[in-house]
């Protein structure tokens, strides 16, 4: 516990870091690892600073203790840091929302 490996074949994991966990053994993304800091919707925990950090522009988190932020999807972003939801990602060009295309 505390360990992820992504990639097939490999005989060593990677470390969690910053005292993150997981919930269960043969974890595959980093994702798995958990924080014991519950950051709010918006946030991730760093796990090097060990605090909670807003997400940047371009991504956003709608989850509370979640150790990464999510990106966009295709040429979409969003007008702050600390996007809490995908419907907050916009076409780059037109302004518009995600789905009002």
């Amino acid at each position: 516990l505390g360990t992820y490996q992504s990639e097939v074949g490999r005989t060593s994991c990677f470390v969690c870091g910053g005292n993150l966990v997981t919930k269960r053994s043969g974890a595959v993304t980093f994702q798995e690892c958990e924080t014991k800091v519950q950051c709010s919707p918006g946030h991730y925990y760093n796990t090097s600073t060990h605090r909670c950090i807003r997400c940047p522009m371009g991504t956003f988190q709608g989850e509370f203790g979640q150790n990464y932020c999510v990106s966009c999807p295709g040429n979409t972003t969003t007008d702050f840091d600390g996007s809490t939801n995908i419907m907050q990602c916009k076409n780059r060009q037109c302004g518009g929302e995600l789905g009002d295309f």
